[in-house]
Formats: C-alpha cells, structure tokens, sequence
C-alpha cells in the first residue's frame, strides 16, 4: 500500500492490495470458491449472467461472525483480521484489474494461434512491437514423456503495450468454429468427466487421459463445446467437416476491438475526473457491461473471471464514491517493487564480490543517490577514454624472450 493510500486508511479506514491479500486479511475464500466474490454474495453460476441490473455490496463484518457461526459461510471460512475496515471501503486494485485481464485475452490469442499452428506469426508479432516472447517444450512428468507447449508471460509494463500495439490479423484468422478444440486442449477434469461418462477409466495423468480418450474417438477428430452455464460445459465429439454453414466464426476484426474498448475502459480508472478519457460511474457501468457481455459472445463463459464481474459491478460504485480511484490502489508499491527487483540482478552483487555489503543496504543507497541527482537535478558528466593498445610491439617481445 502506498503512502497516500496509508493516510487514507488512517483517516477513513480504506484497504486497496491484491484480491489474494484481501482474501486473506477478510477471511474470504479463494476466487475460484462458489461464492467468489469480495464484496456480494455472487455464485460462480452467476457470474457470465450480466442481464442482472446490479450486485450491491452486501458483505460485512458482522454477517461474516453471524455466518461462521451457523455454518452456512457463504464463502467466509475464518474470522476477519481487518473487523475495523468495512466491505464498502475495500477499493477494487486498478492495476491488478488490468493485468489479470489483458493476461486472459493474451492467452486466448496464444492458444489459438497454437490450434492454427501459428506459432511463428506470434513470434514475429510480438518481436515487431519490441516485446520478448517465446515458446519452448518441457517433458511431462508421466509415463508417456509426452512434451509440453509453454511460453513466456509478459510482465504488466508489456501487457499493456501488447493491448495496444498488437494487430491480431498478424496471428490469427478467422475460423469456422471458436469452440472446435483438440481434445488435448481439454482440461483434465473436462477429459474425466467425459471419460466417466463413456464407462472408461478416468485415471491418471492429463497425457493417459488424452491418449485414452483419442483411441475411443480417433485421433484428429475434434470437440465442440455446448453453450451452457461455465459449471456444466459438455462436449460433443464429431467430424469436424459436418455443419460447417451453421457454425459461429472466430471474429478477429472483433477481437481487436473488443481489446481497444477494455483499453479505454482502463485508461478511465487512470484519468483525471474532466478529462477527455474520463468516465462517470453510470458511463462505466454501462461500457463496461457492454464489454462483458461482447466478451462473452467472442469468447468463452469459462474465461469470464471474478476480475470481469468486479470491473462490471463494483469498480462503478467505487468510482461514484471517489471519483478516482488510481491513487488509492498499490500500483506505486508495486513499481517500487519491479525497480528493486531490478536493481538486485543489475546493480549488486547479490552478496559476493571482495566487500560484503548486505544487498538491502546496496540497493537503498542507490535509490538515495538517484533521489539526491534527481532533486539537484545533476548532469553526469562523462569520463573521458584513453585506449590503451595491449599488442606488444615484435621488437619488445623479442627482448622479452631473450631475457
């Protein structure tokens, strides 16, 4: 928490740190419990439902003691260490909104572009924008040392640029059906669920499961997900040359606006109120149900996240309430973070050389130092270099030798 958001909290009694801290200091359940959320009573059956109006904010202290003692919880499984912080003054993180998300919508983009095989227009992609990524394979753990596809994860800094800067008709294209998946794509509760539900054993790691599953069906034959709740999404196993007029289609023209409109909705948690990118509550409230319910249908009801709900229904009461919000989360911290990290691989020692100096104490004295710089607004002036030729002439080897 950073220093305004400290005297806030001292005078107002205002707590804004990640949804994991928050969990924790609430005694709140994680965020993928039924009862998810930090602020409502929402179930995970609910959470792509956006025709519901609103979901106030009806959690408090005191429900949370009543509830633990009874039994019936409602996502509370311990006491809450922060009695003294009400529930309306948790403010929604801006940064970690933004990071989580634009996380998910990268990775739908990986993902299919690995089910187009277009791993390398990717690749070239994000080297275009100027941001490291790349894919490598790692062997499984299981009996079959099958391989795994991973890639990197690109820090916030880049996400953002990634949002912004990336042209995704560079990646994909448009497909016949966003739901035909391999059916190694699958995760291993969806390859059990189907395995039980064909009488076949269920047992084992993902590589078995998939293995089993692809002898029963064939292997290249594909799945299509139903368009039912996010708890009972079920496959339909066919070849995938059938119904090919009648499917939905993979809208990348979509896509890239539907990434430019969450930019935007982002940038307003940023700007100041009466200015050009700013936004009323009402105003976000709406744009920002629009863009769920736009998520929704290009995408998947699995990848709506409790981010998703709380950026729909409870960043706008936060916003009519303080008008801006961007000051009060940890996005200072977390900078000061990112920077110390930095300093660690690239200005110390990391404990050894000649002098042993504590890595903490190094790392403090170079911020004090750029600090000074900074307010005596110094220049550094630059040393002159005089090379120095190490070849030795022929004539003075020779005397050396002789010598």
């Amino acid at each position: 928490m950073n220093l305004f958001s400290f005297f806030i909290l001292l005078k107002y009694r205002i707590l804004a740190c990640d949804w994991k801290a928050l969990t924790i200091l609430k005694g709140i359940n994680s965020a993928n419990s039924q009862f998810f959320c930090l602020w409502c009573y929402c179930q995970k059956s609910q959470i792509c439902d956006f025709s519901i109006p609103s979901w106030d904010i009806k959690r408090s202290s005191k429900d949370q003691a009543h509830e633990l003692r009874n039994g019936s919880r409602r996502g509370y499984i311990k006491s809450d260490l922060l009695p003294f912080i009400d529930y309306k003054n948790i403010v929604p993180d801006d940064l970690h909104l933004r990071i989580r998300i634009s996380l998910k919508l990268f990775n739908q983009i990986v993902t299919w572009a690995i089910d187009q095989k277009n791993e390398e227009r990717l690749e070239v992609e994000m080297k275009r924008i100027g941001v490291s990524f790349h894919f490598w394979e790692e062997q499984g753990d299981d009996k079959s040392n099958a391989s795994v596809k991973k890639w990197s994860q690109p820090s916030g800094d880049d996400l953002k640029f990634i949002i912004t800067k990336t042209q995704l008709r560079n990646i994909i294209d448009d497909r016949q059906d966003r739901h035909l998946v391999n059916v190694a794509s699958l995760s291993v509760v969806q390859l059990r669920d189907e395995l039980r539900n064909m009488g076949l054993d269920c047992k084992g790691k993902k590589a078995e499961l998939v293995s089993r599953l692809e002898q029963t069906l064939g292997r290249g034959v594909k799945v299509r997900a139903k368009a039912r709740s996010r708890l009972q999404v079920n496959f339909q196993f066919h070849d995938c040359d059938d119904d090919k007029d009648n499917r939905p289609t993979l809208d990348v023209d979509g896509l890239q606006e539907l990434w430019i409109e969450f930019d935007d909705l982002m940038e307003a948690l940023r700007a100041l109120p009466q200015t050009e990118k700013y936004m009323e509550s009402n105003e976000f409230h709406l744009k920002a149900k629009a863009w769920a319910s736009k998520f929704r249908k290009l995408t998947f009801d699995e990848d709506v996240t409790p981010y998703i709900h709380t950026m729909v229904y409870h960043v706008p009461y936060f916003l009519k309430r303080f008008g801006f919000i961007h000051d009060i989360g940890v996005s200072q911290v977390e900078r000061k973070n990112y920077d110390h990290r930095q300093a660690y691989f690239g200005s110390t020692n990391r404990s050894g050389g000649k002098v042993k100096k504590k890595v903490s104490l190094q790392i403090l004295q170079r911020e004090n130092r750029m600090l000074y710089i900074a307010r005596e607004k110094l220049l550094r002036e630059k040393r002159s270099y005089k090379k120095v030729s190490h070849v030795i002439p022929y004539s003075q080897w020779i005397d050396r030798i002789s010598n």
